[in-house]
């Protein structure tokens, strides 16, 4: 997820166990309660410091997301920000009470869980159980930002922050201007129809108002709920698109299989969703790409698409669900294979790519980039030569195994 998504979900982590402690008639600081809370919700994206040992956009690709987002591994992440506070209490010369120092371990370790958790639900990955288990795991059911749990959570942050002071003010329009701007962004894009950004920024101010007249101890567990509720709204999207589209590629005949399906939900709407098939033959590799329209609204008719607009794409299976496909890749499986066994850098860039494609010496990824354009997945092989690998390699399984490696 974006980082003001984590950083406010680390804000609400904070409220929700200063209240508690709060009722308990604890002695629990409020100020280091939140940076604590924030800084683990956020610490675990430190691993694009990796860039230092070695330059360049592989290395991030094969590092993000992926030590630093174990459980394992979020132990010593733990331990560096408990370390780090105590360094920084005994330089100010003060002395934290011992339920303050109960608090900042509760909310540190819930932070960096939630880090995981959160960065679990959108179709990037993560390797939760690394070392002991290598596999990537996808969620596919949010959006990397997600303008509804924006909705619910900015509320909570502007009501908690310290009243009729400078830098609450500034603090409290930045989270104001980037709401309205991401939305604006989203519009501007296709991906967000104006009624929905309308119904989107009305709900946020009336949640706002709603929140205000709440009593102090129950709004953040108002808000948990609301997040509850939208990422289960989002989850039912998600299975029953995945249903359909599992129904719509399997017709029987197909001398292909259905290896995997990417889905992704476009800003604020469980009900429509962009998909990657992913299919293999015995001698090819195929990938089908459109949208999935469960309330058949045209959900996606600004969204252009590899040149397309997705509402003068054709409809399929019209019968089950509204399907629009706007493109797909095609390729002889053995051509990327051969690339995998005798390209070390391509091997490692293959250890990274869910939905992968060719185009001569260029690879990249279809969940981020249309063919044959560039962004951070892209890779071109022709930079190295094949016998040079990475000096710090990882040990990802590929999340194409099934056709790379077929006995993993």
């Amino acid at each position: 997820m974006d980082n003001l998504t984590h950083s406010l979900i680390g804000a609400a982590v904070a409220e929700a166990a200063f209240q508690l402690r709060k009722k308990r008639e604890s002695t629990v600081q409020r100020a280091p309660l939140y940076s604590a809370s924030i800084l683990a919700n956020n610490f675990p994206d430190l691993d694009l410091l990796y860039r230092i040992f070695e330059p360049g956009n592989l290395t991030y690709l094969l590092n993000h997301r992926g030590w630093t987002h174990s459980f394992l591994f979020s132990i010593p992440q733990g331990t560096l920000i408990l370390f780090a506070f105590w360094l920084w209490q005994t330089w100010r010369g003060t002395r934290w009470s011992a339920a303050t120092w109960r608090a900042l371990l509760a909310v540190t370790a819930l932070g960096l869980c939630l880090h995981l958790g959160l960065d679990f639900l959108n179709s990037y990955g993560i390797h939760p159980l690394s070392p002991f288990d290598n596999h990537w795991y996808f969620g596919d059911t949010i959006f990397i930002v997600e303008p509804w749990l924006w909705v619910f959570l900015i509320p909570l942050a502007l009501l908690s922050l310290p009243r009729r002071t400078k830098g609450s003010a500034v603090v409290a329009a930045l989270m104001v201007s980037v709401f309205c701007g991401g939305l604006c962004v989203g519009v501007r894009a296709g991906m967000v129809p104006l009624g929905l950004a309308v119904l989107i920024g009305g709900t946020g101010a009336g949640f706002f108002l709603v929140l205000q007249k709440a009593q102090a101890a129950v709004r953040p567990w108002i808000v948990i709920a609301a997040l509850t509720s939208v990422i289960g709204v989002f989850r039912a999207g998600h299975d029953f698109a995945h249903a359909g589209l599992e129904r719509a590629f399997h017709p029987g005949n197909s001398h292909l299989t259905l290896a995997d399906l990417v889905l992704s939900p476009l800003p604020g709407n469980p009900f429509c969703w962009t998909f990657f098939a992913v299919e293999k033959g015995a001698e090819s590799y195929r990938v089908d790409t459109g949208v999935v329209d469960l309330m058949r609204t045209r959900c996606a008719r600004g969204l252009v698409l590899d040149g397309k607009k997705l509402d003068r794409s054709p409809c399929y299976f019209c019968s089950d669900l509204d399907i629009r496909e706007y493109g797909g890749y095609a390729i002889k499986a053995a051509e990327l294979v051969a690339q995998y066994k005798t390209h070390c850098r391509v091997r490692a860039w293959f250890q990274y790519a869910r939905v992968p494609y060719r185009e001569g010496t260029e690879y990249g990824d279809l969940r981020f980039a249309l063919k044959g354009s560039r962004n951070f997945s892209s890779y071109d092989s022709a930079r190295n030569p094949p016998d040079e690998c990475m000096s710090y390699p990882v040990p990802w399984l590929p999340p194409r195994s099934d056709f790379l490696e077929p006995s993993i």
